[in-house]
């Protein structure tokens, strides 16, 4: 990633595949701005308030688990 502006990273440890997927698709619906995931479980987001999108995916993981 090349980005020399301010950007906001979440770097998670590796989750299992069908989460990886679901957490993308979240983001690719809900993002407001640019953003950048690598690997599944590396995101860079332009707006801070677009990284709640995974805390609030994760957060609803633990709960429906």
């Amino acid at each position: 990633m090349n980005y020399k502006g301010e950007y906001y990273v979440i770097d998670l440890p590796l989750l299992d595949n069908d989460i990886q997927e679901e957490l993308k698709k979240t983001v690719r619906k809900h993002a407001t701005g640019w953003y950048y995931i690598a690997g599944g479980s590396y995101f860079a987001f332009k707006k801070a308030k677009d990284k709640n999108i995974v805390k609030g995916f994760l957060a609803w993981e633990k709960i429906a688990s």
